[in-house]
């Protein structure tokens, strides 16, 4: 009988001290994952920073023709527009008024142009100075609404200066 209870104990001090290997490996894994997890989360926030315009939030140049590319390729039966609004006398509102205020109107030009997306299938960038590219699905009624839309802002922000900007569309 006392050989066969120090059997059995022996076998389950066994099992427990496995159990107990299998626990430590298990909490090395999870502690490794953990880590990769946060370096794949600090690279995806580097890779964002790279993608965005800091001052306005939208794609720079580079994130804009690699999103417009996959968003072109994953549709193939969507025709696509792409708009470039580029705003006139820019370099005079930033020398006479200063960067601060340019800034604002640009960062306001911005959010305007994001309203506009009531089907949020467009692709908005902010590339060198005043110049914003928007890659959209053909729609007429977008175009009549940015028209609208850009001329209100234009007219009725807030700068002693008359504000202008060129419109072009690239099917």
């Amino acid at each position: 009988l006392q050989a066969l209870y120090s059997d059995e104990y022996y076998h389950i001090q066994q099992m427990n001290n496995q159990l107990l290997n299998s626990q430590r490996a298990l909490m090395k894994c999870n502690h490794r994952l953990k880590q990769v997890l946060d370096e794949v989360c600090e690279a995806n926030n580097t890779i964002a920073l790279l993608e965005q315009d800091g001052l306005t939030d939208l794609y720079c140049a580079s994130a804009f023709y690699s999103n417009a590319q996959k968003c072109i390729e994953e549709h193939p039966d969507t025709d696509y527009d792409i708009i470039i609004l580029d705003l006139r006398n820019f370099r005079m509102i930033n020398e006479i008024f200063g960067r601060k205020t340019a800034d604002r109107l640009l960062q306001s030009l911005a959010k305007v142009l994001l309203g506009l997306d009531d089907t949020e299938q467009g692709i908005f960038a902010r590339v060198p100075a005043d110049i914003f590219y928007i890659l959209i699905p053909q729609k007429q009624h977008f175009y009549e609404k940015i028209e609208k839309e850009i001329s209100t802002f234009l007219r009725t922000y807030p700068l002693p200066f008359h504000l202008q900007a060129q419109v072009s569309v690239y099917p």
